[in-house]
C-alpha cells in the first residue's frame, strides 16, 4: 500500500475513526434487519394453535385443581 504510506498522519488517524464508524453503522444495520425478520416470524407464529398443548394445559387445571391464569375463556377464531 504505497498510497497509505504517503498519507499524512492526521489522515491516517482520521481513517481509523472512519473505519470504526462504518463498522458501527454496519452493526446497527445488521441488528435492525435481524429484528425486523424476527418480528415478521413471530407475527406469523403468534396465532398458531396446537390443540394437544391446550389439552395438556387443561389436564393440569382439572387433575391438579389449579386455577387457570385468566378467568375468561380464551378467544377462538370463531369468536373474534
Amino acid at each position: 500500500m504505497p498510497f497509505y504510506s504517503t498519507l499524512p498522519l492526521k489522515y491516517k488517524i482520521l481513517s481509523i475513526a472512519l473505519i470504526g464508524a462504518l463498522g458501527f453503522v454496519s452493526y446497527l444495520a445488521f441488528n435492525y434487519n435481524s429484528t425486523q425478520n424476527n418480528t415478521v416470524r413471530l407475527g406469523k407464529i403468534q396465532n398458531i394453535n396446537f390443540p394437544i398443548l391446550d389439552k395438556t394445559g387443561l389436564f393440569g387445571f382439572y387433575c391438579l385443581k389449579l386455577e387457570p391464569p385468566c378467568k375468561q375463556p380464551y378467544p377462538t377464531a370463531k369468536s373474534v
